[in-house]
């Protein structure tokens, strides 16, 4: 069959840009097509040979940067998550504004030990609306859709009401629950249930000192207990950042997707501006930042390099939005 040169030069434009750099192919006029037709389906087979084997690379190259950053993040990550043991009796206990269904799990495998054991704390849920409030609400869209209970009205709610809702969704009494709505940043948490903890303490709702166990996501653990520390300074708390799981552990058990919203989360993401834990203590507190360990610094800004190249090259990699085209010598042969 004779085609116009024009359809196999469209064809062969529908590629990754690795066969135009593997392949030339110029067909003069329609005339010329047979004569050319066997030495572009020579073309198109070394093409795709060639695309696979930068294929292969680049596969080999993502595996060597994910175990990279794996190893670093490993080394790096438990001194931030430095936290304590989960308190037996406390007085209240706080979630900060985070996305992570691992510490929704682990606040409710928490809330009902405390409850076999008799214990029944105020629960204080700190959040408004900040940058991971649209991954909670698809966090939370997918919670409610496998448990085939009707969709709240997601988007008009701040993350603490959204995790109200699945609190209560989890059988919890609502008359525990106290929310605050309006932070959007960890330290405006504390500051801003500042007001709920004086009402409770002035009702006699909770004792004097009050424990607070604070839940928030690993990486942030560290600046968690002191950010708090610090907020709630003049009130009588005693503030525990509390471990559910050991960093090491719950590293090893995420795939590989997970992992890397993890990393983003703990290393800061470029693309975005977000800066990651080191950068913000070394901004905001500088005097524990002189205390982090030389090699833990190190393994952190290794780990922070074996990210974002892990990023440019997931990027440079990522098809186009056209279609997905078949084989070089699959649509040759087809015209």
């Amino acid at each position: 069959s004779r085609a116009p040169p024009t359809c196999a030069r469209r064809a062969l434009a529908a590629y990754h840009p690795a066969l135009a750099q593997a392949v030339t192919l110029r067909l003069a006029s329609e005339d010329d097509f047979a004569r050319h037709y066997g030495q572009a389906v020579g073309a198109a087979y070394l093409a795709s040979r060639h695309y696979q084997a930068i294929q292969r690379a680049q596969e080999a190259e993502r595996r060597e940067l994910m175990s990279a950053l794996r190893r670093n993040m490993a080394t790096a990550l438990p001194y931030f998550a430095q936290a304590a043991e989960a308190p037996a009796d406390p007085d209240i206990v706080m979630w900060m504004g985070n996305h992570e269904m691992r510490v929704f799990r682990s606040l409710v495998g928490y809330l009902r030990a405390l409850e076999a054991a008799g214990r029944t704390p105020i629960i204080l849920l700190a959040g408004g609306v900040g940058r991971g409030t649209q991954f909670l609400r698809t966090n939370a869209r997918a919670y409610f859709e496998q448990r085939g209970r009707p969709m709240p009205a997601l988007e008009t709610l701040r993350e603490s009401e959204i995790m109200q809702l699945m609190l209560l969704e989890e059988g919890i009494a609502p008359e525990r629950i106290r929310v605050e709505t309006t932070s959007t940043i960890s330290p405006e948490n504390f500051t801003n249930a500042r007001p709920i903890l004086t009402e409770l303490m002035a009702s006699g709702a909770i004792r004097e000192p009050a424990e607070i166990a604070v839940m928030q996501s690993t990486p942030h653990l560290r600046r968690a207990q002191i950010t708090g520390e610090g907020t709630l300074s003049d009130l009588p708390v005693r503030i525990v950042a509390m471990r559910t799981q050991d960093p090491i552990e719950e590293l090893a058990q995420l795939e590989d997707s997970e992992f890397i919203q993890t990393a983003l989360r703990f290393l800061g993401n470029r693309e975005r501006g977000e800066e990651g834990e080191l950068e913000i203590f070394d901004r905001y507190y500088p005097e524990e930042a002189r205390g982090i360990p030389a090699a833990t610094r190190q393994a952190y800004l290794d780990a922070q390099r074996a990210l974002n190249a892990w990023i440019e090259l997931r990027n440079s990699t990522r098809p186009s939005r056209q279609a997905k085209s078949p084989a070089p010598v699959a649509i040759l042969a087809g015209l």
